[in-house]
């Protein structure tokens, strides 16, 4: 410890080393959170192309389901299916997320490079990230 007229100093040493400390535990959250989100993506692109639009459904976060009926989200994978024909590749481009800081609702927002049977897209994933870690669709978009 270092004094200085009187006053207590923690070392630089200590400093850089509690904010390694901080900053090697951010990192590994958002490697595990975004890892679920991959994972996610994985799952959702397998359930779009098996049919399985409801379970689509019942497992997006309740702001999805606000916004779209099971019998549109049905609409729109199917128009997904039939524009884009069977997935070939995909990978990540990009992605965000944001804790939320003050909220209880935290975000990971991915872009996806996509490679399918009648061409390329870009897709646009948003999962709302929950405090387990789990995560659940908020918003999905397609595009060529």
């Amino acid at each position: 410890m270092l004094v200085i007229n009187g006053m207590n100093i923690i070392r630089p040493a200590v400093v850089v080393t509690l904010l390694l400390s901080l900053i090697r535990c951010v990192p590994s959250s958002a490697t595990r959170d975004l890892a679920a989100a991959d994972r996610a993506v994985a799952e959702f692109h397998r359930r779009v192309f098996a049919g399985e639009d409801e379970l689509i459904y019942r497992d997006g976060a309740p702001e999805f389901r606000s916004t779209i009926t099971l019998a549109e989200l049905k609409k729109a994978n199917t128009n997904v299916r039939e524009t884009y024909g069977a997935l070939d590749s995909s990978r990540r481009a990009s992605f965000k997320i944001d804790y939320g800081h003050g909220s209880a609702s935290s975000t990971i927002t991915q872009v996806y490079k996509s490679q399918f049977a009648r061409g390329d897209a870009t897709e646009q994933f948003t999962w709302k990230l929950n405090s387990n870690g789990v995560v659940s669709l908020l918003h999905y978009d397609i595009h060529k």
